[in-house]
Parts: structure tokens; C-alpha cells; sequence
């Protein structure tokens, strides 16, 4: 797999994971599933910001701005973190996020894809790949410990 097949893999997986969110009513379910968006956008975040964007920013010049929108992306998480999700507000910040987030994964997928298929070859790609994953790893078994 390389490295925008892994990302994407990811963006699918946020998507359906604000799908849920959507549809259900209940606190502890939107709870569940907030804590798993929360936990898969900061590692995905977090394994970009280590491996993807240092490397894509020789030639993509609009890294600083992906940087900032996570930066921002993660103040919202950290927002609703701390809300109850029996509050009549935890859904229309979710709402916000789940704005916030495709419009990032819009540029990523539309702006920076191409630009890395066009400057990587395959194996650079799968070599990438490789280090997205290890680091999210890392930063899953970090996280874990201080849960």
C-alpha cells in the first residue's frame, strides 16, 4: 500500500465514523463514537505532521497551510472532548468538525495527492507508507498510556 492509499484508507474511515454520529441519538453511543474519531483523527494527524508534511514540503507548497488547519482541527477535538454528549450542543460541534475535516481532506486528496504521484516514485510512495504506519503506531501506543 502506499501512502495515498493509506491516507484515503483513513479519510473513508472518518467519514463513516461522522456518518454514525449522525444517525444515532443516543449519549453513550455518541460518546463511543466520538472517542473513536477522536483518537483516529489525532493519530492521523499527528503521523501526518511527523512523516507527510516534512517530506511533501519541498515541493507542495501549501503545506503550512494543512498544518494550520489541524492545528485548528485539533481545538475543535479538544472542544468537544470536553462537552457531555447529552448536550444540545455536542452535535453541531461535531457538525463544525466534520466541515472542517473535509475541507482539509479535500485539499489533501485533490491538491496533495497529485503532487506527491508526480514527485515520488512507487516505491518512495509504499516507503512513506511504511513510516505513516509506524508512527501511528507509536503515537496509538503513547496515547494508550496516557489514557
Amino acid at each position: 500500500m502506499n501512502i495515498v492509499e493509506s491516507i484515503t484508507m483513513d479519510h473513508r474511515k472518518g467519514d463513516t465514523i461522522f456518518m454514525e454520529i449522525e444517525k444515532t441519538e443516543y449519549p453513550q453511543k455518541l460518546q463511543e463514537f466520538f472517542d473513536q474519531l477522536y483518537k483516529d483523527l489525532s493519530v492521523h494527524a499527528e503521523a501526518e505532521e511527523q512523516i507527510v508534511y516534512p517530506a511533501v514540503r519541498s515541493y507542495y507548497t501549501d503545506t503550512q497551510e494543512l498544518y494550520n488547519e489541524q492545528a485548528e482541527m485539533k481545538q475543535m477535538l479538544a472542544k468537544i472532548k470536553a462537552m457531555s454528549p447529552s448536550s444540545s450542543d455536542f452535535k453541531a460541534q461535531i457538525k463544525q468538525l466534520k466541515t472542517a475535516v473535509q475541507d482539509h481532506v479535500k485539499q489533501e486528496e485533490g491538491d496533495m495527492f497529485p503532487q506527491i504521484r508526480r514527485n515520488l516514485s512507487e516505491a518512495q510512495m509504499e516507503q512513506m507508507a511504511t513510516q505513516f504506519k509506524a508512527a501511528k503506531n507509536t503515537i496509538q501506543q503513547a496515547m494508550a498510556k496516557m489514557s
